[in-house]
């Protein structure tokens, strides 16, 4: 065969929530090409169905205002939306939402049909002078001036489910583990880490009685505002373990992988399996959450319930919980080890520090989570744009936005376990809301945005009015009527946060 050789800006490995952000926000600036070794892939949620939650919801709020497309994606396949630390302070408050698996999957390929796209696998990456070559198993041959690195956390991967072990990541998936080898010859460091995932069920098999209902918030706001066409909302359903439960965990968790000795990798302290919780904490009523997966999906999400012990085991444990007396299991839990590169390989930018030109973004970083995968993605995919055109990379303050807190640690810190941004991380916490995230990413939304003048001209008029209503000689007492504004104006609610955004940033 003939090799094709083409010539990017930059192009973008991977298809997860990494990749595509990356792949959008770079192509509003460069000529860009993603690579995508498996369709099926594309925007897939690996694990639990939902977007947000504790500080990924100021995460995905400053992601939205600097053009990430996953707060618009969340908001149009939402099933149940609902508000955390309602009776606490605002600055702590979190949205989270449900999504329709497929729904979100669907609009992620309609995003990616949108951009260039190479169906391929990338077998090698040579850095040259002031290029970089990839070579396709198809034999092509790309030339780019920077690229992202997104491929997930399925490098080099092994599922355990007690004590099977199965090669290539997630059951029945096979996975190509060449982007990790190939880093080998530059002597990058990397590290094993580890994340379990709960067992799927059957939910017209499970009884409903003995379970609360959690409705679905209104009036309904998402990411990207009111979702006003949101009618059909789906329930969550809250539960608890009981002490037979806990005698079976009890009895049994030397049969997981972690306990035997089979999984070594460090897992994540925020999703720690149910029979170590039961080792640890002793507790004998863990609290389960049953999420639904879709409007017209079958299967329900057991969160809480993370296990990597032997099938006849979780459904014995099953059995012991009233509302799964005659459950039916769709997927039994497992867990999966995989390598990540160790923190300190990338910089701030997410720039590997030995190879120029070469960005890292997702959970190949040592990160966990969807958000904190596509804000790395959107930032790489910016830095690599920047790169090819030999502008300086974007370095965010980690005191100004959590986009910036997650690049900081991930680049600074020895990870040792999978790393999940915390508002804990950091002394601004009361300032980093989801409310002022207008404000904080509002230069870096207009220096990264695409050349779109309509939506240039919209940003510009925004800051144009709200700079007439800060002027020095108004001293922050702003009347209204001098402006023909409402005190619910949107203009008079950013006044409000300006006021303290400007108290830490001095």
């Amino acid at each position: 065969m003939e090799n094709k050789v083409k010539m990017y800006n930059v192009v973008v490995i991977g298809c997860g929530h990494a990749g595509i952000e990356a792949a959008n926000a770079s192509s509003k600036l460069v000529k860009t090409a993603i690579v995508v070794a498996n369709q099926q892939d594309v925007g897939k949620l690996s694990c639990n169905p939902s977007i947000g939650g504790l500080t990924k919801s100021q995460l995905i709020c400053e992601l939205t205002c600097v053009g990430g497309i996953m707060g618009q994606l969340a908001d149009k396949s939402a099933t149940h939306i609902d508000t955390l630390n309602k009776s606490r302070g605002r600055a702590v408050r979190a949205l989270r939402i449900q999504v329709d698996r497929e729904m979100y999957r669907t609009l992620s390929l309609e995003i990616l049909n949108t951009l260039t796209v190479i169906y391929d696998e990338v077998i090698d990456i040579i850095h040259l002078n002031n290029k970089i070559l990839l070579k396709l198993a198809s034999g092509s041959e790309l030339y780019t001036k920077a690229v992202v690195v997104a491929t997930g956390p399925f490098g080099r991967a092994t599922c355990h489910i007690g004590e099977c072990v199965i090669p290539g990541g997630k059951p029945l998936t096979q996975r190509q583990n060449c982007m990790l080898n190939l880093f080998n010859k530059y002597g990058i460091r990397f590290k094993r880490f580890k994340t379990s995932t709960p067992p799927r069920l059957i939910k017209t098999s499970i009884n409903w009685e003995h379970t609360q209902p959690m409705p679905s918030e209104k009036p309904l706001y998402g990411f990207s505002g009111k979702l006003t066409s949101f009618i059909n909302q789906l329930y969550c359903y809250s539960l608890h373990t009981n002490e037979d439960t806990y005698k079976i965990l009890k009895t049994y968790a030397v049969y997981s992988s972690s306990q035997r000795g089979i999984s070594l990798g460090a897992g994540s302290k925020r999703c720690s399996s149910i029979e170590n919780r039961i080792i640890h904490s002793n507790r004998k009523y863990q609290r389960l959450i049953i999420e639904p997966e879709g409007f017209d999906d079958e299967t329900v999400y057991l969160n809480g319930a993370f296990t990597s012990l032997p099938i006849e085991i979780q459904t014995k444990m099953l059995k012991t919980i009233p509302a799964f007396t005659n459950v039916h299991v769709a997927k039994f839990g497992y867990s999966v080890e995989y390598d990540v590169i160790c923190s300190g390989e990338i910089d701030e930018s997410l720039q590997l520090r030995c190879i120029s030109g070469v960005f890292m973004a997702g959970q190949i970083c040592g990160s966990t989570g969807y958000e904190e995968a596509a804000a790395q993605g959107w930032l790489a995919g910016v830095n690599a744009a920047m790169h090819s055109k030999s502008f300086p990379v974007y370095k965010l303050n980690k005191l100004y936005s959590y986009i910036g807190l997650l690049t900081y640690d991930l680049s600074k810190k020895g990870l040792r376990t999978p790393y999940r941004v915390l508002s804990a991380r950091t002394p601004t916490r009361n300032q980093l809301r989801q409310r002022n995230a207008i404000l904080r990413m509002l230069p870096l939304a207009l220096a990264t945005t695409s050349t779109n003048e309509k939506k240039q001209i919209l940003w510009a008029d925004l800051v144009k009015q709200f700079k007439i209503l800060m002027e020095p000689n108004v001293k922050l007492k702003i009347n209204p009527n001098k402006f023909n504004l409402n005190p619910d104006h949107k203009l008079m609610k950013l006044v409000q946060m300006f006021r303290s955004y400007q108290t830490y940033k001095h």
